[in-house]
């Protein structure tokens, strides 16, 4: 895992090194101690992959001369806490949030491509379902391209 020996990873967590004066010794931990250990190591992947993610996103929208400090660029759905969380598997509430923001999604792009309709006829150019299609499949294409 990450490159390192399991043999490692074991010993780091079920015996790490600490130094004592001038010496290193190694520290025996309890299965708490152990279990506490993981969990901050868990934590930390999980918050420097979280920000990596959060700054590819915002390279990938980024808008030269716009100052964005402070700023996820990425859909994000307030007041999802306030849902029921009494849903036996958190990756069943991980469905649907995603379904909930895939309907989102649909809706901001049928309104985008509404919009290119009316400017299509207010210019009078000629509209078919092609072109429905083709923006539809561009917009999510882009989305999944960023990603990449």
């Amino acid at each position: 895992m990450y490159g390192v020996e399991t043999d490692v990873f074991l010993k780091a967590f079920t015996r790490p090194r600490v130094k004592v004066g001038t010496e290193w010794v190694n520290k025996g931990q309890n299965m708490e101690q152990v279990q506490w250990g993981v969990g901050a190591m868990g934590k930390a992947i999980y918050a420097r992959v979280f920000h990596w993610l959060v700054k590819k996103c915002n390279e990938t929208l980024d808008q030269k001369g716009v100052d964005r400090d402070h700023f996820i660029g990425v859909l994000d759905i307030a007041g999802f806490e306030i849902f029921d969380v009494s849903l036996s598997h958190p990756f069943e509430q991980f469905l649907r949030v995603n379904i909930f923001v895939s309907y989102i999604f649909h809706l901001v792009i049928s309104k985008r491509i509404h919009k290119i309709y009316f400017i299509f006829l207010i210019r009078n150019y000629e509209w078919n379902e092609i072109y429905y299609i083709f923006f539809l499949c561009t917009k999510q294409n882009m989305l999944i391209e960023s990603f990449d």
